[in-house]
This record gives C-alpha cells, sequence and structure tokens, in this order.
C-alpha cells in the first residue's frame, strides 16, 4: 500500500474542485478539510480532501460526518465495508478515525499508548491523525 499522500497549495486546491479560494480559506479556518497542515505559513491540502457536511460554501461536494460503524466495539469488526475505508483520506482525523471505529478519541490515545493503533501529530496546533492503514489493521481488512 502506498502511504504517500499528493497535497496541492490553495489556489491549485480551489481550482481543482472549482469553488473560489475565499471557499477553501473557510473550509480550512473551520477545520473542514481533513488532513490539510499549514506549513511554514503555507497551506498543504490532501488533493483528494472533501469538505465534511456543514462546512458552508461553495458548491463543492461535501461528506457527512455520521459514524461509519455507530455501535462496532473497538476490536472485531466483521462488517466493516471495504469501501467505507475507500472514502477516508489517508491520514484520518482523531475524531473521525474514533467515530469510524465506534470509541472514543480518548480510547484512540489509549489504542494507540499499547500500540494497537499509529497516532501521528501535526500542524502548529499538534492535531491528531491516524494513518488508514493503522484503521485497516486494526479492523482486519
Amino acid at each position: 500500500m502506498n502511504d504517500y499522500v499528493a497535497t496541492i497549495g490553495l489556489s491549485d486546491y480551489a481550482a481543482r474542485h472549482q469553488v473560489s479560494e475565499r471557499t477553501v480559506k473557510r473550509w480550512l479556518a473551520s477545520e473542514a478539510l481533513p488532513g490539510a497542515v499549514k506549513v511554514e505559513g503555507t497551506w498543504s491540502i490532501p488533493a483528494d480532501a472533501k469538505p465534511l457536511r456543514g462546512a458552508g460554501g461553495g458548491g463543492g461536494t461535501v461528506i457527512t460526518q455520521q459514524p461509519l460503524m455507530p455501535s462496532a466495539p473497538a476490536q472485531g469488526h466483521q462488517g466493516v465495508p471495504w469501501g467505507a475505508l475507500d472514502q477516508l483520506p489517508a491520514l484520518v482525523p482523531l475524531e473521525l478515525a474514533a467515530r469510524f471505529l465506534g470509541v472514543t478519541p480518548s480510547q484512540v490515545h489509549a489504542l494507540a499508548r499499547r500500540e494497537l493503533v499509529e497516532l501521528i501529530e501535526l500542524g502548529n496546533r499538534h492535531d491528531h491523525y491516524v494513518p488508514q492503514r493503522s484503521l485497516r489493521g486494526l479492523a482486519g481488512i
């Protein structure tokens, strides 16, 4: 599995997704673009990132924040559809990963301390992300 995430700048993202730069800036300000980080004053946005529902702004595609597995335990995952993981970005924000697993963000931290899931800290605000490959491993697929 390739762990490389293609990222693009704010202007390129706006052009690719046919929205204004102002809309993208609003999405970034509201943390609605999963995996987007600001490095030395410049935004780096995963090319395949889709704004979360409720982000506001133009006619861009939105995805829902509804849990993919609302009541699933942290282990087992027999009912995980392959397609559900394919919809997530390569670096999944902690809160979204927790909803996918059916646990709280604190429980994801506990899994990371037990080295059952990888947790990556990025950005000036030290946001936490779980690599999709780590979710796949935990789900057993």
